[in-house]
């Protein structure tokens, strides 16, 4: 970005990480990286499935919730790689009630998969 050109390429992805970077370099300050990487799907959860958990898992709505997990995945620290993965499963094993969205990173459901660790 420093060759004169920054809205060339893809800036709204280059402009989402600078976001997500300031977000957790933030979050580490304050020790709330956890709650950052539930907000995170939040966020994707919204944009992915805005009716909520799919009543039923066929096909169709299973690539859904899959790719709301991978950007979850991706857009959050390497450090919470297994976390994220182990609460994703947790998520397909055992599907929360139809409708269910989180609305808040502070969302009972989201807590109890990602439990605040930070001291």
């Amino acid at each position: 970005m420093t060759d004169g050109r920054p809205w060339e390429g893809n800036a709204r992805v280059r402009l989402a990480v600078q976001v997500l970077s300031g977000l957790l370099t933030e979050a580490e300050r304050n020790k709330k990286v956890t709650r950052l990487v539930r907000d995170v799907l939040v966020r994707e959860f919204s944009e992915g499935l805005p009716a909520g958990w799919p009543a039923m898992l066929d096909d169709a709505r299973r690539f859904e919730v899959a790719k709301v997990l991978g950007m979850w995945s991706a857009y959050t620290p390497e450090t919470y790689d297994e976390r994220v993965m182990r609460a994703g499963e947790s998520l397909l094993a055992h599907p929360p009630p139809a409708g269910w969205r989180p609305l808040s990173p502070d969302d009972e459901l989201l807590r109890t998969l990602l439990p605040d660790e930070e001291t």
